[in-house]
């Protein structure tokens, strides 16, 4: 398999936010710090020119593909493992939330 260095930046950066120790708020997608971070993960990984950008939208999607990973592994691993949800696990209102507290 071969992640293309955009790939790799915004899942790096994704497990960043979503694994850190710290409380991270909504506003780090803006920060001059969290931005270099990005073009060095990104430059890293064989990118050229200006790195993709986290969102707060590419987070969402990445937390509920996590999720979905997390239940197919489940599937495998329990005799009864839990259903996949009608809606993803967290919604656009929730994560504003999250982000907004």
């Amino acid at each position: 398999m071969v992640i293309s260095p955009a790939e790799l930046t915004l899942s790096n950066t994704a497990r960043w936010v979503i694994y850190g120790n710290q409380v991270i708020s909504q506003m780090i997608v803006e920060d001059e710090s969290f931005r270099d971070m990005c073009q060095n993960y990104y430059v890293a990984g064989g990118g050229r020119g200006k790195a993709p950008q986290l969102t707060r939208r590419g987070l969402l999607k990445m937390i509920n593909a996590e999720y979905d990973c997390f239940l197919t592994f489940t599937k495998y691993h329990e005799e009864d493992p839990p259903q996949a949800a009608d809606e993803p696990v967290l919604s656009q209102s929730a994560i504003d939330a999250a982000f907004n507290e």
